[in-house]
């Protein structure tokens, strides 16, 4: 071989090796840029459905508000204790019986659970007027129970004495 052909076979060579260079550079550059485009693809489908589902909760709040405050008024509040005395106290009055409220307190909730008030009354009247009383009292319009009731009867005068139990909101 010549030595231009020698020369020329060199150059070839050394151009050969620097564009292989550059192709397996631009290959591994390109690579890491697909994994960096993947991770990001996966960020934003992540932060879409954190989105999503901030928009599903924030619709879900506002059409169940009716609902919500519809469901509270079936519980009492630690400020409403002195009014739902008074309207029971009204609903006595009006049932024709005498009452007297002898206890209240509020009884802690168990841990998730809500608060209760407890109100005891001892009432006087005639049979109908206890019975109406009795019932108004199961039906009130709270999420509550009666854990105690007793009856008497002393002469023509009937007496009970009813606990209610009223779960409260907070």
């Amino acid at each position: 071989m010549t030595k231009p052909t020698i020369t020329m076979l060199t150059v070839s060579l050394i151009y050969c090796v620097l564009f292989g260079g550059v192709l397996i550079y631009a290959y591994v550059s390109v690579s890491s840029q697909g994994q960096e485009v993947k991770r990001l693809e996966l960020t934003m489908a992540e932060q879409n459905a954190k989105e999503l589902a901030a928009r599903s909760i924030t619709e879900i709040i506002s059409k169940t508000q009716d609902s919500r405050d519809k469901l509270s008024r079936y519980f009492v509040t630690e400020k409403d204790t002195i009014n739902f005395i008074t309207d029971i106290e009204s609903l006595a009055a009006s049932l024709g019986v005498s009452i007297e409220t002898t206890s209240l307190e509020i009884l802690p909730g168990q841990t998730g659970a809500r608060g209760q008030l407890k109100t005891s009354f001892a009432v006087e009247g005639d049979r109908t007027a206890i019975k109406n009383f009795i019932k108004a009292i199961e039906n009130l319009p709270y999420h509550s129970t009666v854990p105690e009731l007793e009856i008497d009867l002393n002469g023509n005068e009937w007496s009970a004495y009813i606990s209610v139990l009223v779960t409260m909101s907070s």
